[in-house]
C-alpha cells in the first residue's frame, strides 16, 4: 500500500491573490532561475510572463505620409524606442536609408531622397512597404509616458519633410505612419 502526498497549496500570503503580484517569480521560473516547485504562480500567470518576455519580429512599412496635390515627401525620420533593427530589406531607388539603435532602447529610422524625381508623391508608397525588418520587445507605445522615475518615449515619433509650393514644411509623424506585419524574413 502506498501513501499519497497531497500537492502543496500555494501560500497566498507570500504571493498575494493577484497573478500580477507574483509575475517576477514567474519570470524567474520560466527563465530557469527558480525551480518550478518554488514558483507559486498560476499557469495563466506563467504564460503571461512568458509572453511578455517574447520579442516579436515584424516587417515595417511607412504609410499615410502627409502629401496633397503637388506635394512630395523628400525625407522622413522616426525616433524609436524599444525597436531593434534587424535588416533593411531594400532601399528605394535614389534614397539613403539610415536604420539602427544604440546600446540603449532608443534608435532611428530615417530616409532622404536625392532629388525631386525620387521623392514620394503618394501617401503610402510601394517602395516603403515591408522594407525594414525589426524586433519589438513590448507592444507599441502610442504616446510619450511619464512615470515616477522619468519618462518613456513613444515607440515611433518623428517628422516628414514635405516639399510644397511654398517651400519645405516639417510635418509630424507617429505610430499611425507605421504598419507592422509579423514576419520571420525579408520579402523576396
Amino acid at each position: 500500500m502506498s501513501a499519497r502526498i497531497a500537492p502543496k497549496t500555494p501560500d497566498r500570503s507570500r504571493t498575494g491573490n493577484l497573478p500580477g503580484r507574483c509575475r517576477p517569480s514567474c519570470g524567474r521560473a520560466i527563465r530557469g532561475r527558480m525551480s518550478n516547485h518554488e514558483s507559486t504562480c498560476s499557469p495563466a500567470s506563467i504564460a503571461a510572463a512568458h509572453a511578455a518576455d517574447r520579442p516579436q519580429t515584424y516587417l515595417l512599412s511607412v504609410v499615410a505620409l502627409p502629401t496633397r496635390d503637388t506635394q512630395s515627401v523628400k525625407a522622413f525620420s522616426f525616433d524609436t524606442w524599444g525597436v531593434a533593427f534587424n535588416s533593411v530589406c531594400r532601399i528605394p531607388g535614389g534614397w539613403r536609408i539610415k536604420a539602427g539603435s544604440s546600446a540603449t532602447p532608443n534608435g532611428e529610422l530615417a530616409g532622404e531622397g536625392s532629388q525631386g524625381a525620387t521623392w514620394f508623391s503618394q501617401s503610402s508608397p510601394r517602395e516603403l512597404r515591408a522594407f525594414v525588418m525589426v524586433t519589438l520587445y513590448a507592444p507599441v507605445q502610442k504616446l510619450d509616458r511619464t512615470t515616477g522615475s522619468g519618462s518613456v518615449p513613444a515607440t515611433f515619433k518623428g517628422y516628414a519633410t514635405v516639399e510644397t509650393d511654398e517651400g519645405d514644411k516639417r510635418v509630424p509623424l507617429d505610430y499611425r505612419n507605421i504598419k507592422l506585419t509579423r514576419a520571420s524574413s525579408c520579402p523576396r
